[in-house]
């Protein structure tokens, strides 16, 4: 919307910010309900597995794009934090109802949510 000039009246600028706001309140939520490291041996290789699929390809963006794309579009900014976003909750309603190993998705998700938050905020500090 920006980069055709669209803009917005104050009051739905206003509350889309009220709205945005209890994100960082849930995001510390998830972290602090589900932070429970008490792991065997092959979860801990099981997570790790699934950190590196899941944000390998992140990264690898993160450093592939700029050679290639202006990164100050908006398209490329929204690729690239969509690939270090958080594991979604509803993996742990999919490990239940599979039969799964529902500690470790939820583990998974605090410990995404974690990198999440790191990586989120050095793609910010490069950005600015």
């Amino acid at each position: 919307m920006n980069v055709i000039g669209i803009k917005f009246p104050s009051l739905i600028v206003n509350l889309a910010e009220q709205i945005s706001m209890p994100n960082t309140t849930l995001a510390l939520f998830v972290i602090g309900y589900f932070l429970d490291f008490n792991l065997e041996k092959d979860e801990i290789l099981s997570l790790l597995k699934g950190l590196a699929i899941k944000y390998t390809p992140g990264i690898a963006l993160f450093f592939v794009l700029p050679l290639f794309f202006n990164t100050a579009s908006m398209t490329i900014k929204a690729i690239m934090l969509g690939t270090i976003m958080p594991t979604a909750l509803v993996a742990v309603i999919y490990s239940n109802e599979k039969d799964l190993n529902t500690k470790l998705a939820s583990i998974f998700i605090t410990a995404t949510t974690i990198v999440a938050i790191v990586f989120m905020s050095l793609i910010m500090i490069k950005w600015h």
